[in-house]
């Protein structure tokens, strides 16, 4: 995984005071320009810590700073009703705001500049004026904070800038399915991903560097974009990290002229590299079919456009019993349909459609409420857990089990202080004759 320490060439994200992230690579003596944020030297954080939040003073140098903090009394009851908050209270203009914006004040300075011109600004009350300063720095703070890339961070920044790559994929469901699928080190997992490879992201993130991840893809090679961000060592990934295309996992025959011939002794030296890379090739994809062919997979994690059903009949032998199958997908339609699919199944246990909603609070000292603007989706998860049952129960299409002989029995029950009979079979054990399973009831019963 990527160090603690910021480093050269590597993929770094920056957080910035509107709260968006920009995600980039930090070269060796260069500049990285954050538009109306300012400009900084790229050596100036390289090889800092993580997490320190650096202003950016106008010689292009940088300064950690703290994180401004209003004081005020929690037992405050005013309130803003007689307060006229507009433009006109405000004795700056336009044009002295971007003066002090190219001159030689820095961004709290700025902002105590613009406070002291507004004239309603000590009518609000505490908390008001914490939102209305919170709302200046983000605006007019020329500071930017380092992060680590994680998964957790990359989800948030995609789901915030192209959340169409990842399936409309949030990050507190992303969270939803690795718990669901038990997601842990040394465990082998079978995914389907179509979210850029976010999941199996994850999935590798959370292993610690033990476990196997077989992914299946469409395509000739998989699209594993995002595993490129959080910085895997190439020895762990070709450890952990297997893939095979469908027509590989499905029709494995037809591969089968993959396999390198002739002698490489004889060849010149470009047929030789030719050789022995369709040799490891053809090598890795052995492994991979072994792996995918063995059949005792812990989890299988489905993240895809295509229809699940079509998935699930291939890919469920290939699960261990009492293990979790978690299929994920940004439309509720999908999974209602393939948890009718489920039900039918006698392979497939209690399949349920879960939709995952973390609200955001505004919380500040002594206040916290909702946030009245939120993101809407977030997509849907359908979990089911793999069962191994008996031969007979595939081939009668019911459980059969063994106990003593039936006998018929009557009970009678109190219904509104009237006493009805009813005749009822009862099983006291034995093996029982499917055909003598009734209730009979008379109409006035029902």
């Amino acid at each position: 995984m990527a160090s603690a320490i910021i480093q050269a060439d590597k993929y770094i994200l920056l957080r910035l005071p509107s709260t968006n992230t920009k995600l980039l690579v930090l070269k060796d003596h260069s500049t990285v320009n954050l538009g109306k944020f300012g400009v900084f030297h790229a050596d100036d954080i390289i090889g800092k810590p993580y997490g320190h939040t650096y202003e950016i003073c106008a010689d292009k140098k940088l300064k950690i700073v703290r994180k401004h903090q209003l004081t005020y009394s929690v037992d405050e009851v005013n309130n803003n009703q007689a307060t006229i908050d507009d433009t006109a209270r405000q004795t700056l203009t336009m044009d002295d705001i971007e003066a002090l914006k190219t001159g030689d004040l820095q961004g709290r300075q700025i902002i105590d500049t613009v406070i002291q011109g507004h004239m309603a600004y000590d009518e609000k009350t505490e908390f008001s004026k914490h939102k209305y300063v919170k709302r200046k720095e983000e605006k007019f703070l020329r500071t930017f904070t380092p992060l680590k890339p994680t998964s957790w961070n990359i989800a948030q920044h995609f789901f915030e800038k192209d959340m169409a790559k990842i399936l409309e994929l949030k990050v507190e469901t992303l969270s939803f399915i690795l718990t669901a699928a038990n997601i842990r080190p040394g465990g082998k997992y079978l995914v389907v991903d179509d979210a850029a490879g976010l999941i199996t992201t994850a999935i590798l993130e959370r292993l610690g560097g033990s476990g196997t991840v077989l992914s299946l893809h469409d395509n000739e090679h998989p699209n594993f974009d995002i595993i490129k961000y959080l910085d895997f060592r190439e020895d762990t990934l070709t450890r952990l990290l297997y893939n095979l295309d469908f027509l590989e996992a499905f029709y494995p025959n037809e591969r089968s002229s993959l396999e390198a011939t002739g002698d490489p002794a004889t060849m010149k030296s470009r047929q030789r590299e030719a050789y022995y890379r369709k040799q490891r090739a053809y090598t890795r994809l052995s492994e991979c079919r072994h792996i995918y062919d063995e059949q005792n997979f812990d989890a299988l994690i489905i993240a895809t456009s295509f229809d699940p059903i079509c998935l699930l009949s291939r890919l469920t032998p290939q699960v261990s019993g009492s293990r979790v199958i978690v299929v994920y997908s940004p439309h509720k339609e999908t999974l209602i349909h393939t948890s009718h699919w489920m039900q039918a199944q006698h392979t497939i246990l209690a399949p349920t459609v879960s939709e995952i909603r973390a609200r955001k609070f505004q919380a500040i000292l002594g206040r916290i409420h909702p946030e009245m603007m939120a993101t809407s989706g977030g997509g849907y998860v359908l979990t089911g857990i793999r069962v191994l049952p008996v031969d007979s129960v595939v081939a009668k299409g019911k459980v059969d089990f063994k106990g003593k002989a039936l006998r018929k029995s009557k009970a009678t029950k109190d219904l509104n202080g009237e006493k009805r009979k009813i005749e009822m079979n009862e099983y006291v054990g034995g093996e029982p004759d499917s055909k003598k399973l009734k209730v009979d009831t008379t109409a006035d019963q029902i």
